[in-house]
């Protein structure tokens, strides 16, 4: 990884901070979704 791009993925970290929290919540609960429909499908 050369250290532009990591300079980058600091910086985008650092602005989607808040987003990043809404979106994992959101990517948790799909992921949560399809363990449950597999366990349905099970």
């Amino acid at each position: 990884m050369n250290p532009p791009q990591r300079e980058i993925m600091s910086l985008m970290k650092t602005l989607i901070t808040p987003f990043q929290l809404v979106s994992v919540s959101r990517i948790f609960h799909v992921f949560e979704e399809v363990v449950m429909g597999q366990k349905l499908r099970w």
